[in-house]
């Protein structure tokens, strides 16, 4: 099955049926921490839990944009009114590199709550908090993470994905496998070279040194031998 399925604006990657859509989406439910506004006491999981949870949420978001140009990805069903109400709101709000104060000042808690409640009964459970990174080009660390609602998280990371700013995280890892990929093959080159031996993958390390020494090829240095992929 083509896990890309084809929609108004872009594509979902058939990952997990998002709450909020019928339609398949690339994110799993996010973690239930409390809401900015508790509503309901108790039913919380653990603190373990919650941090298990952000952290498998962290790392799939972040897989997802490394595969998939950003460009092209629904977050949710409403992307289009998350985006504009956000630009609307924080037009000039710089998003690359985000500035904690942006979201936990009290002058900016006051702009933000308006916004958010905007969202309330359109996201699911829009005022409940996840992770969030601050510098785009990085993945998630304890440094470039901070605190944020679902709905802070969407609609930042849509404006990212649409203005390019996710691109640079796609590109990256665009380069990493093509190096990856040119190094497989010039190895295979080097292997296959003359028609002698088997395939490197049916080579032990001790069989490759003599092939290698064969050919008066023997490494001399560590460099050499990682640089060759024996080590």
């Amino acid at each position: 099955m083509n896990p890309h399925h084809g929609c108004a604006g872009g594509v979902h990657l058939a990952v997990a049926p998002h709450p909020i859509t019928s339609r398949l989406s690339p994110l799993p439910p996010l973690p239930c921490y409390p809401p900015l506004h508790p509503q309901k006491e108790g039913g919380t999981p653990p603190e373990p839990a919650l941090a298990s949870a952000a952290h498998q949420h962290a790392q799939v978001y972040f897989n997802l944009i490394s595969s998939v140009d950003p460009k092209f990805l629904n977050l949710t069903k409403v992307d289009e009114q998350i985006y504009g109400e956000f630009r609307k709101t924080f037009r000039d709000l710089k998003i690359d590199v985000l500035d904690p104060e942006e979201l936990k000042s009290e002058p900016a808690k006051e702009k933000w709550r308006p916004f958010c409640l905007r969202f309330e009964g359109v996201v699911e459970d829009f005022n409940y908090g996840t992770l969030l990174r601050l510098d785009c080009r990085k993945d998630y660390t304890e440094e470039n993470t901070i605190f944020a609602t679902r709905i802070q998280f969407f609609a930042i990371e849509i404006a990212r994905n649409r203005e390019g700013c996710n691109s640079v995280v796609y590109s990256s890892a665009r380069e990493v496998k093509k190096k990856t990929q040119k190094e497989k093959a010039e190895w295979g080159e080097r292997g296959g070279r003359g028609g002698e031996g088997p395939a490197r993958s049916g080579l032990t390390r001790g069989q490759r040194l003599l092939l290698h020494r064969g050919r008066g090829e023997t490494p001399t240095s560590k460099h050499e031998w990682r640089s060759r992929g024996m080590a």
